[in-house]
């Protein structure tokens, strides 16, 4: 059923296949009638898609709503161009169709970590068991050793479209962050390894729950609604609940899942007012952040040059 993938079109191809739907934006007029615009993606990338319908609103509304967000549509006689230096697919009707798709394999259309996820998550075991606090080790345990559970978290994504943003993502994202918090107790040995560890570990929990994967990755409703900062806090909260986790520990991991995001204007419902919580803040923002700019740059020429400007965080070549 796949016959092209988007990191294989080229400017000038015609396109005849099959895409998930990522965004889509309301229609809107331009001077030949009715438009729509989609960002659309597989295994291998993300491109927008333009809709240039008529001039019968009611035509191109039933186009746009025939299908949602995480959908598989089959795309029929598109043509890829270049804008702004951006490949975009550009669909004309008639000639030019778009519709709703059915039976699908996913592993044509979701990106999967290049690590080995088995692996990693022999990894992480590995790391749970060197803990030498009884209490984190037994609440982290509890966890992994629910094989239902630590399935989902080992697949799951770490974002949408940010950093990570494929199966996979979030254990991977979590055992960088792992790393670099090795890193950070080597210069400050006086932090407590084991607490940073176990922040890291959990504090993007929730996203097991926030996420939903299929032909694309989006947000389920418990998602939407509450956030994965508010449901890891809730998932973790009654774990330790259930094992007797001391008052004073159970307050400090509470606190590093609620404020990771560092600032109150990113999120968090608290800022980090500890050193291990400063520290988790940081390594995830560097974590996120570095990945970030490595696949901006992956679905790039690799000889181009980036640069990261600081003010709106975006990258663009010299």
């Amino acid at each position: 059923m796949k016959k092209q993938f988007v990191g294989d079109l080229r400017d000038g191809d015609r396109v005849y296949s099959h895409f998930g739907v990522t965004k889509k934006e309301a229609p809107r007029t331009y001077k030949n009638g009715y438009s729509f615009v989609l960002n659309i993606s597989d295994r291998t990338g993300e491109i927008e898609l333009k809709y240039w319908g008529g001039s019968n609103e009611t035509e191109v509304n039933q186009v746009y709503r025939s299908f949602d967000e995480g959908d598989v549509i089959e795309v029929t006689n598109g043509r890829v161009s270049s804008y702004l230096n951006k490949p975009q697919i550009s669909i004309n009707p008639p000639a030019g169709r778009i519709s709703k798709s059915g039976g699908h394999d996913a592993k044509d259309f979701l990106k999967t970590s290049t690590r080995d996820i088995e692996e990693m998550k022999k990894e992480l075991v590995s790391v749970i068991v060197e803990i030498g606090n009884h209490d984190l080790n037994r609440l982290l345990a509890s966890f992994v050793e629910d094989a239902e559970f630590f399935n989902r978290y080992a697949q799951a994504p770490a974002a949408i479209i940010h950093h990570h943003n494929y199966a996979g993502g979030l254990l991977e994202h979590v055992l960088d962050m792992v790393h670099l918090a090795n890193g950070v107790v080597a210069v400050h040995p006086e932090l407590d390894r084991g607490l940073l560890v176990a922040g890291c570990i959990l504090h993007d929990i929730g996203k097991v729950v926030e996420y939903k994967i299929g032909a694309t990755i989006g947000f389920t409703r418990e998602g939407e609604l509450l956030g994965h900062i508010s449901i890891g806090y809730k998932m973790v909260a009654d774990r330790m609940e259930r094992l007797g986790t001391p008052e004073i520990l159970r307050q400090k991991i509470l606190h590093m899942i609620l404020s990771h995001h560092g600032k109150r204007e990113w999120g968090s419902p608290v800022v980090p007012k500890f050193a291990e919580a400063v520290a988790l803040h940081h390594i995830d923002n560097i974590s996120a952040k570095i990945k970030g700019i490595l696949q901006e740059i992956e679905n790039h020429n690799p000889e181009d040059e980036w640069l990261w400007t600081k003010n709106d965080g975006r990258m663009f070549l010299k």
